[in-house]
């Protein structure tokens, strides 16, 4: 049995239900702790609901990162509802940006093609005027990206948000539509997600070894770390280890790396 190596950071039982029957995800009486863990050993899934709040989400990603088995390829994932100004109610969306106060994180770029992307703003307490168009407001998303950082590539974070509520309709009857919006989604979660695992394997430890060197020369931001993941992928599938490493040695800047990198693989791609 392939395992998936999946780690679930959410709110309340009724957002995780779905997820719990889709994975075969049973609770796990062993661990003693203030958050309670769902897991599926075999797939190597494992999920905990933190109750709502950065803090206890924050809280509960640490918990579960000790609780479970370390694993490279484990990719972390929090599902939740969130308000909207303007997005209509159960629309899904990838989150690629997270702000909480003047502080900014993000997920990774290349799991993008499934779910409407998307950012949130994580308020500390009920957000009801929604002041900001095409952006959502939850409140556990910068809890568990502050920590889940610290851990895994950011190719590995995804942080999915269903639209519970806007400035047209209140939050009514949480439990029956959590469980419609979700339900209604979860085709949707379910192929997200596995993108993330199909990224996830192919992401080489050749490419990740190939990164941490021009990190060690040009010190990237993460927005040239994201374009020469990609880059280096397409190129060792064509050239020798020893060609890359040449390549970034003789390049005086990242922006003459990524040109030298594009033209050799536009190339080859001309020949075939």
């Amino acid at each position: 049995m392939n395992k998936k190596n999946l780690r679930f950071v959410i709110a309340f039982k009724v957002e995780a239900e779905a997820i719990l029957k889709l994975y075969n995800l049973k609770e796990n009486k062993l661990q003693k702790g203030n958050f309670k863990i769902f897991n599926n050993k075999d797939l190597n899934i494992w999920l905990v609901l933190s109750g709502i709040g950065n803090i206890n989400s924050n809280k509960a990603t640490k918990y579960l990162y000790e609780q479970s088995p370390k694993n490279k390829k484990n990719i972390w994932i929090n599902i939740g509802m969130a308000g909207s100004q303007n997005y209509k109610l159960g629309n899904i969306f990838n989150i690629k940006k997270v702000s909480f106060m003047k502080k900014n994180y993000y997920t990774g770029a290349i799991v993008n093609h499934i779910t409407p992307s998307s950012e949130v703003i994580s308020v500390d307490s009920v957000e009801k005027k929604f002041p900001i168009k095409n952006t959502l407001f939850e409140m556990e998303a910068y809890g568990f990206i502050k920590e889940v950082e610290k851990i895994c590539d950011r190719e590995q974070i995804c942080i999915l948000k269903i639209v519970s509520d806007n400035k047209k309709n209140k939050p009514i009857n949480f439990i029956r539509n959590t469980k419609l919006y979700i339900n209604n989604n979860l085709i949707n979660i379910e192929k997200t997600i596995e993108a993330y695992i199909k990224n996830s394997l192919s992401l080489s430890n050749k490419s990740k070894v190939s990164l941490d060197l021009i990190q060690r020369k040009f010190n990237l931001t993460y927005s040239y770390r994201m374009i020469l993941n990609d880059l280096i992928l397409k190129f060792e599938k064509i050239y020798s280890k020893n060609l890359l490493v040449k390549t970034i040695n003789d390049s005086r800047d990242i922006k003459e790396l990524i040109k030298q990198l594009k033209s050799k693989i536009k190339v080859y791609l001309l020949k075939v």
